[in-house]
Formats: C-alpha cells, structure tokens, sequence
C-alpha cells in the first residue's frame, strides 16, 4: 500500500495517525478503533423521517386537490332549471362551493406551516451530513494508516513464537479495521441517502412556492370574482375554470415527489 493517492495533507495526517499506534496496548488499540459517532443525531433525524414534513406535506397537497375538485366553479355557474331551484340543489350547490373553497384556504395555510417544517429538516439534513463527512473522511484516514502500518510492520501484535499465548493483538487489531470499513460503509450511504432526501425535499419546497405564490393568487382572483356574483359572464367562468385546472394539474404533480 502506497499513499500516492492521497494528498500531502492526508498524508500527514496518516503518517501521524501511525506514529500512535500501538498493538502492544490493548487500550491502544481500543483508543484507535473506537469512534466517536453521530449516533444520536442520526437517531434523532430517523425519528423526524417517521413523521416526515415532507410527506405530511405532500398528504396535505393531496388534501388540497380533493378540495380544489370539489370547488368547480363550473357546477356553481350553471343556470339552475326550476326543479334544482325548488329543490334547493342549487343552493346547495353554491353553499357546497363556498365550503370547499374556504377549506382550500385553510389547507393551504396549513401547507405553508409544513413547507416551513421541510426546511427545517432540510438544515437538520446538513447538520447531520456535515458530521457525517468529517467522520467518513476521519474513518478513512484511520483505516488506511492502521492497513499501511500492519503493511510496514509484519511482526507487530503477533505472538511470541514457541510462548503459550490466549491473545493475538494483531488479528484484533484488524477485526477492528474491518468493523471500521463496514461503519465507513454504512456512513457512505447514509450520506448518499441524506443528499437525496435533502434533494427532493428542497424540490418539493420549491415548487410549492412557486405555485402558492403564482398560481394561487391567480385562482383566489378569479373564484372570488363568481362567489362573489360579481362576474359571472362565460369568460369570467372560462378563466376561473382554467385557473383551477392549472392549480389543480400543479399541486397534483408535487404529490409525486415525496
């Protein structure tokens, strides 16, 4: 094993990481091996994923729709025949209207305050994945020094030929190594896995925004317009109704993502 791979500064940092170890020291050898882990924070992050923002973001956009689908404007625009006004179905129709938009703007109230959660975890993401990396690249360091020092050191930890020994430093020493590559391991994909869940969770947030802040006010407009009954000539209907497919065919999208 060379360390021409490495750079100077990793190279120093593996020659001085040699220097400290000792296979003749069985708390040496436990000092090398034992790391400190982001263990807590990481179990804290899998206990937010359970209860994700993210996805209780995404049921809240898919609460959304159902709403939006029920506040057609369409079906409250129609001009009622005589057995719908006697009946009251037209009334009915109008106050089912104003219900489903009212609750549309409530959702979306409530969807704001989970966008603001998502971004939250988005900064627990960083935190965790910047202890992670500073552990991976720690994790690396060690493993390389501790394979290049048994390299470079053959006879070191082995037993006293022809002496009655229970314990053999150097195999311990390197089952330690291995259980070091299979945490480095493991951090490497959690790293991979947090970038992603960051990825799509930043995704969601921003294209959430752009349709909270662009499409909604344009829908607020219009349905406010013929709920209001203060136009409801066919094109006012028609751009009201086009709004709403716009709204609708957005947020459905976004479901998609978490």
């Amino acid at each position: 094993m060379t360390m021409t791979e490495y750079s100077e500064a990793d190279s120093k940092a593996i020659e001085a990481l040699m220097q400290g170890i000792n296979l003749s020291s069985t708390s040496a050898i436990a000092a090398y091996t034992n790391l400190a882990s982001s263990g807590a924070r990481s179990d804290a992050l899998a206990a937010l994923f359970e209860q994700s923002p993210v996805s209780l973001l995404a049921g809240k956009i898919a609460e959304v729709v159902a709403r939006l689908e029920e506040a057609d404007p369409q079906k409250v625009t129609v001009k009622a025949g005589w057995l719908a006004r006697f009946s009251g179905a037209d009334l009915e129709n109008k106050v089912r209207y104003q219900v489903s938009r009212k609750a549309v703007d409530t959702l979306l109230e409530e969807a704001d305050r989970l966008a603001d959660r998502v971004m939250s975890l988005v900064e627990q993401i960083d935190a965790t994945m910047g202890e992670h990396l500073e552990e991976i690249s720690n994790l690396r360091l060690r493993i390389v020094a501790g394979r290049l020092y048994l390299d470079r050191n053959p006879s070191a930890g082995v037993p006293v030929e022809g002496e009655i020994s229970f314990d053999n430093p150097r195999e311990r020493f390197e089952r330690r190594l291995a259980s070091m590559s299979a945490l480095l391991s493991s951090h490497e994909m959690n790293t991979a896995q947090l970038k992603l869940s960051r990825a799509q969770a930043i995704d969601m947030v921003d294209r959430y925004h752009e349709t909270s802040t662009v499409l909604v006010p344009v829908w607020r407009h219009h349905t406010l317009a013929i709920s209001s009954n203060l136009n409801n000539t066919p094109e006012a209907i028609a751009l009201a109704a086009k709004a709403q497919e716009s709204l609708i065919n957005s947020l459905s999208a976004l479901k998609g993502i978490a």
